[in-house]
């Protein structure tokens, strides 16, 4: 039986390479995702080794992990000096460091990608080190790394312009720089000046962030620590380099899990779509193998046997393509590494991690999914009779009515309809059963009720898609409509693969398309000033508060207001607060005061969104609880409430309690508003030459604000659909497959038609418009699925959320087109090789 089952697999090549490239494609992104996040993990985890190698002791501020986004108060530069006079310490090198904007002679360095990291210059006890050059030494030096000097292009003698807090200022690059054994950390730039000159820009004059620690060989990192403690303030700390090390890659590692999770989910979905394809083509198989199976009962083999040989065909197609793909993961990987180097992060020459969970997740996810969806198949190959089907009017026949499957395909829909809606709809307080995962799994449930439902209107869909195709092209579109209907089993489970497919392409396209609405008529709604300007770059150093100043002294500007935003804490929740001049906030943002003035909220005091406040249960004159990483827990009394219309910050403070409160003193967004009796374009082109002095700035009036949102959210709807793309050519394979496998099927039907006058351009045309019946039936329904998901997504962020529900008609019925278009390419080569089938031979075919 072993020797059957492997001939078996010879004996059909092409049917199992395509079998195989659905495996390949699910485990490949499964695998990849493993092996490119463990090689990251090992990069970063030798890199934040070699930035503390040499230091034994650093001492911080303490700080709450979970507001990592916020900089926690600085020390007084003394303090260094303080330790560095203690017994066993040998150095004590305090550093400073923050964000900035760097430009070179064109553009802004690093443009829309990571941030430009500054830095005080350290001889000793620092992670960075001189590749060529010298280090700065003056207060109009600096030095980048070298992969970003490289990368701009620049050389050592070229002049760069430097935005931190105060207005732009140039500086000479004397120096590259290296970051452990890299030339970059991770894609950001990174910069050092000279201290005083860091301190300076960085709004940190007789203060420092950190300071290193080198101590006495003799001494352990517990000993140092025991000996810095009693001279250290209240909120600061000591901890070994190794403890900050781990720390630092804690954080790193759990970014890097949201990506692996992200990556995953779309590997498990190509996989899920594959069991489809993987199950269809294991049934035409059987059915066209029942002389065959049939033998093998005759001279003895068992029901057993024979289905366990077919299984043994799956468990080895799916052994071969998981190992395959873990393969294609690792070249993937490389892939992905390739296109992070080329954006300007540059990595240390680590080999690829293929760690030995990945390789069995990844063959346990494959042959899992194959042997399961091969499961029914091979239980009908055992069914097969040993002498009954030697005959030649033989067929299979159905082991389940379409009543009875409606019933059960019915049950299955419901039950995955009513887990995804307990997913969407209800909070569940326990960690072990997260909502995502109830949505994933009442999703892939549906899917399935939905696939076993499918054939029950397959047929009338089928003939109504078909229907202008005999008008058109006579017997040749009569018979295609009629082929692409006549097993509507199988018309269904081929369909189904793409259904799934379109249904998450249709799902983030509508979306994406409300929230663009959304967006465009809350910045209509609510953006009151005549233009707003903000940061070019994406998690920079925002806006320097000198642009803002410059801004207002310009005549043909009557007011501006500054916007900032930073994490606090509200009981255990991470929440962002939002500040600004509130005493003319609502000159530039529109907000419905429900109770007390907005413009009325001073020092100590806070605004709440109306929800927030009934949630939390606070009136006018409570106090709430804010923990901020600079001052900890602090009392804030609500001044104000006012009704939320669309996203946006729950939370607002006034200026003062946000410098009281925050280190950064950077704008996200300055709003302006020109003075009364000025001509717009003038009044832009006097903000525009103020702006155009202040590298990583834009100007944009309120068209183009809306466009810049809808561009961001396209960037990454771009990249959900590049994902998608393997559930997509899952399916497409699954179409080539089925014809292929129909044509040899259907091979003495087809020499009968050529017999009788059916010409080769006929039959191609015949395959062709069958194929583009099943790939429009498949869009249709995933459209379908994916316009329900989308208004339950909607329904689940409730009323308050202000979504204005789209769905983008223009949008998705280019996606069906693009699936008719999918249907007559994956006809190309099943309807030649029908078109080829010698005549004789063909009628001769049993």
């Amino acid at each position: 039986m072993f020797r059957a089952t492997w001939k078996g697999l010879l004996g059909h090549k092409l049917r199992m390479a395509l079998t195989l490239l659905a495996i390949v494609l699910g485990v490949g992104l499964v695998a990849g995702s493993y092996i490119f996040t463990d090689t990251l993990t090992r990069v970063f985890d030798d890199l934040f080794a070699d930035s503390f190698a040499g230091i034994d002791v650093q001492v911080r501020r303490s700080f709450d992990a979970d507001l990592g986004f916020a900089l926690p108060d600085r020390m007084p530069e003394s303090l260094a000096e303080e330790i560095g006079s203690i017994e066993g310490v040998e150095q004590a090198v305090g550093t400073v460091a923050g964000l900035i904007t760097l430009a070179g002679p064109e553009d802004v360095v690093g443009g829309q990608g990571p941030p430009t990291i500054a830095g005080s210059w350290a001889e000793t006890a620092s992670p960075l080190s001189i590749r060529e050059g010298v280090a700065p030494i003056s207060d109009a030096q600096i030095a980048i790394d070298a992969a970003t000097v490289e990368r701009e292009g620049l050389e050592i003698g070229d002049q760069v312009t430097v935005l931190a807090l105060g207005a732009p200022e140039p500086f000479r690059i004397v120096g590259t720089l290296g970051f452990g054994g890299s030339d970059n950390f991770g894609g950001a730039t990174f910069v050092a000046f000279e201290y005083r000159t860091a301190q300076r820009l960085l709004g940190a004059e007789g203060e420092i962030d950190a300071i290193s620690i080198v101590g006495d060989p003799s001494l352990t990192p517990e000993q140092l620590i025991a000996r810095i403690n009693p001279m250290l303030p209240e909120g600061v700390e000591a901890v070994t380099a190794q403890t900050a090390a781990e720390e630092q890659l804690a954080n790193f590692k759990q970014a890097l899990g949201f990506l692996n999770t992200f990556l995953l989910v779309f590997g498990f979905v190509s996989l899920f779509v594959g069991a489809f394809l993987i199950q269809n083509t294991f049934q035409i198989i059987v059915a066209q193998r029942t002389r065959e199976l049939a033998l093998l009962r005759a001279i003895g083999a068992t029901r057993k046997q024979v289905s366990g040989m077919v299984l043994g065909e799956a468990l080895l197609v799916g052994l071969i393509g998981s190992l395959i793909g873990v393969g294609a993961g690792a070249g993937l990987a490389m892939l992905i590494r390739a296109a992070f180097q080329a954006f300007g992060g540059d990595l240390p020459s680590t080999g690829l991690q293929i760690l030995p969970r990945t390789v069995a997740v990844a063959v346990a996810a494959g042959v899992g999914v194959t042997l399961v969806s091969a499961y029914l198949p091979a239980r009908r190959a055992g069914k097969v009779p040993p002498v009954a089907a030697m005959r030649q009017a033989f067929s299979l026949p159905s082991s389940r009515s379409l009543h009875r499957r409606t019933i059960v395909g019915s049950t299955v829909l419901a039950t995955g309809a009513a887990i995804l809606a307990i997913g969407l709809l209800v909070t569940i307080e326990s960690e072990a059963i997260p909502e995502v995962a109830l949505v994933g799994v009442g999703a892939g449930i549906l899917f399935i009720g939905l696939s076993i439902l499918a054939p029950t209107f397959a047929r009338p869909m089928g003939r109504f898609l078909g229907a202008p195709l005999p008008a058109m092209f006579g017997t040749t579109g009569k018979m295609a409509r009629e082929n692409a209907v006549r097993s509507p089993r199988r018309t269904a489970a081929t369909a189904s693969a793409l259904m799934i497919g379109v249904a998450l392409v249709g799902l983030v396209t509508i979306i994406a398309a409300t929230i663009e609405a959304t967006t465009e008529e809350l910045i209509a709604d609510r953006f009151r000033s005549d233009l707003v300007v903000q940061s070019a770059g994406f998690g920079g150093a925002g806006l320097s508060p000198a642009l803002a100043e410059s801004l207002s002294s310009l005549p043909e500007v009557a007011t501006t207001v500054r916007v900032r935003t930073g994490p606090v804490k509200v009981g255990d929740d991470v929440r962002f607060v939002g500040a600004s001049d509130l005493s003319t906030y609502e000159t530039a943002v529109r907000l419905e005061a429900v109770a007390g003035t907005i413009s009325e909220v001073g020092a100590g005091e806070i605004a709440l969104g109306r929800e927030e406040a009934e949630e939390l249960g606070l009136g006018l004159g409570d106090q709430l609880a804010v923990t901020f990483t600079r001052t900890g827990q602090q009392e804030l009394t609500v001044a104000a409430i006012f009704d939320q219309e669309g996203p946006g910050a729950d939370f607002l403070l006034d200026l003062t309690t946000w410098d009281e409160n925050f280190i950064e003193r950077s704008d996200q967004s300055i709003f302006v508003i020109f003075a009364d009796g000025v001509e717009t374009s003038a009044a832009r082109e006097a903000v525009e030459s103020v702006v155009d002095l202040f590298p990583g700035s834009a100007v944009l009036d309120q068209s183009e604000f809306q466009e810049q949102a809808a561009s961001q959210l396209d960037s990454f709807v771009l990249l959900i659909y590049a994902l998608l793309t393997l559930a997509l050519v899952i399916g497409f394979v699954g179409i080539v497959n089925t014809l292929l496998l129909s044509v040899y099927e259907r091979t003495r039907e087809i020499g009968l038609l050529r017999a009788v006058g059916t010409t080769r351009r006929q039959l191609r045309r015949m395959v062709t418009w069958e194929a583009v019946i099943i790939a429009v039936f498949g869009a249709l329904v995933g459209l379908g699925v994916g316009v329900l998901f989308g208004w339950a997504v909607v329904l689940a962020l409730g009323e308050d959320s202000q979504l204005v529900f789209t769905i983008p008609t223009v949008r998705l019925a280019l996606a069906v087109v693009a699936a008719g278009i999918a249907g007559v390419i994956a006809a190309l080569y099943p309807a030649r090789r029908a078109a080829k089938l010698d005549i004789l031979r063909a009628i001769a075919y049993e």
